[in-house]
């Protein structure tokens, strides 16, 4: 069976190369296995006081990771998957400014489950942070600068996320700076201040100075509808997929840069194929 609702997206999560590699695609349909028989998971997000948590994500992944399907929790926290090949799966529920939740679920008959979600407060909190929440922090002399940030750096790496985040020193943040900047874009002058610029603004000791960081609000209405599924392409931290194109039957082909591949993926049946 698959999921009446059909609202499609597609998103590439690309991060540094040299600290993210993998990719995913998100398209609306449900995982099928017609060899074994399906079941529908249930259940309902709170607070640890019982009460119930509306817009968080709800997400079934298979054992190894590489596929999931999500769906939205309604405004009174229950939630109900489509239809899923009855197996172990593990099963999270996230919302940003809230700690996820896990749960292992196992192959038989599926029961509702209950999963509290508690307040996320500190680094923890800081983890969500997503990258754009900073990059207002960082100064520029004119637009013409800033927009040469954006389009050479900021339009594919991800910057101001955790990862982003991780150099502690100078030297560190000048060698990944360096890399991002492999196509050479950047503005001369640009190039010579970039590693004193982000250091300041995204360095250990600039943390201090960060506006505090308040999660935005949870989905509601329609989005709450959406169904969500997702499949990882290419190796785990060995990949670096680019430049999705979707084709007139549905099929989705990326470029592994790091491997000199092409991948598919069939939205339809998930199936994944590496052609190299």
């Amino acid at each position: 069976m698959r999921p009446t609702h059909q609202k499609t997206m597609l998103l590439l999560g690309v991060a540094l190369a040299v600290l993210f590699a993998a990719a995913a695609i998100f398209t609306v349909g449900a995982n099928s296995n017609a060899d074994v028989p399906e079941v529908v998971y249930t259940g309902k997000n709170t607070t640890p006081a019982g009460e119930p948590i509306s817009g968080a994500t709800v997400s079934l992944f298979s054992n190894d990771k590489t596929s999931s399907v999500s769906v939205y929790s309604k405004a009174d926290g229950t939630f109900q998957l489509p239809p899923m090949p009855s197996e172990a799966y593990k099963l999270r529920a996230r919302l940003m400014g809230l700690h996820d939740e896990w749960v292992d679920i196992k192959p038989g008959e599926p029961k509702p489950v209950t999963l509290s979600l508690k307040k996320a407060e500190g680094w923890a909190l800081q983890l969500q942070r997503p990258g754009h929440s900073l990059m207002n922090m960082l100064e520029w002399e004119n637009e013409a600068d800033a927009l040469n940030f954006k389009m050479m750096c900021a339009y594919c790496h991800q910057v101001g996320t955790v990862g982003f985040r991780s150099p502690e020193e100078p030297v560190d943040w000048e060698v990944m700076l360096t890399r991002m900047d492999g196509f050479q874009g950047l503005y001369k002058h640009t190039q010579d201040g970039l590693v004193d610029k982000i250091y300041s603004t995204y360095g250990r000791e600039a943390e201090a100075k960060w506006p505090a960081f308040v999660a935005p609000p949870a989905p509601k209405g329609s989005d709450l509808d959406a169904v969500i599924s997702e499949w990882q392409l290419g190796q785990e931290n060995v990949a670096m997929i680019h430049d999705i194109a979707v084709a007139s039957d549905g099929m989705i082909y990326t470029v592994d840069m790091t491997n000199d591949a092409i991948s598919t993926l069939d939205p339809k049946t998930g199936e994944r194929n590496v052609y190299s």
